[in-house]
C-alpha cells in the first residue's frame, strides 16, 4: 500500500462531527489499482484512525518512497460551504434556484474536513440504493490525488463513517468528472 496521507486533527482549527474522537488518520491506496467505488476499508484502500497522539511514532520510510518529498498540510477554515444542488434538491424552494445555484452557491471544491461535499456527478450513494449497512455519514473529501497515487485526476474521494454500532466502520465513494 502507498501512503498518501497524515492528518494531525489536534492541530485543525475545526473537526467536524464525526471526527471528534479521532486525533489522527492515516491513508494508504493500492499503489497498483484504484478502490472501486464502495470498497470495503482494506481493499485497495486503508483508512486507519487513532484517538490519541500519544503512542504513535514515526515509521520507518520503504526504500521505494525515499525520495518521495513529504508535504505539509495547511489548514485554513472556509468562510462559505453550502451544498450543492443534489443535495439542496429536497430543500423547500430549492427548484426555484436550479437553474444558478452552482454559481451562487455550492460546496467549497478540494480537500477538506467536513463540510458538504463537492459533488462531481450527484449526490454520494454509499452503496447501491444508498442501503450501506454501517448508514455512513460523510466527514471529509480528498481531492486532486493523481501525483501520487493511481487515482486518476478530476477525481474525488468521499469518506464516511459508519453509524451507531457501526461508527468503526469507514467506506469510501469516489466520482470523476
Amino acid at each position: 500500500m502507498l501512503p498518501v496521507l497524515q492528518l494531525n486533527l489536534t492541530e485543525a482549527p475545526y473537526v467536524p462531527e464525526g471526527l471528534e474522537d479521532v486525533a489522527f488518520v492515516a491513508l494508504f491506496v493500492d499503489r497498483n489499482n484504484v478502490p472501486s467505488d464502495g470498497a470495503a476499508n482494506g481493499a485497495c484502500w486503508l483508512l486507519r484512525t487513532y484517538d490519541r497522539l500519544e503512542g504513535l511514532s514515526a515509521m520507518t520510510i520503504p526504500p521505494e518512497f525515499e525520495r518521495r518529498r513529504p508535504r505539509s498540510i495547511r489548514y485554513r477554515l472556509l468562510e462559505r460551504d453550502l451544498p450543492d444542488y443534489d443535495d439542496a434538491a429536497d430543500l423547500d424552494g430549492a427548484d426555484e434556484f436550479e437553474d444558478v445555484w452552482e454559481d451562487e452557491f455550492g460546496a467549497a471544491e478540494g480537500s477538506k474536513l467536513g463540510g458538504w461535499p463537492s459533488l462531481l456527478q450527484s449526490e454520494i450513494f454509499w452503496a447501491p440504493n444508498n442501503e450501506h449497512p454501517a448508514d455512513p455519514q460523510y466527514v471529509f473529501q480528498l481531492a486532486r490525488l493523481e501525483r501520487i497515487t493511481p487515482i486518476p485526476a478530476d477525481t474525488v474521494l468521499y469518506f464516511g463513517r459508519g453509524s451507531c454500532e457501526s461508527r468503526p466502520m469507514w467506506t469510501l465513494a469516489w466520482q470523476r468528472l
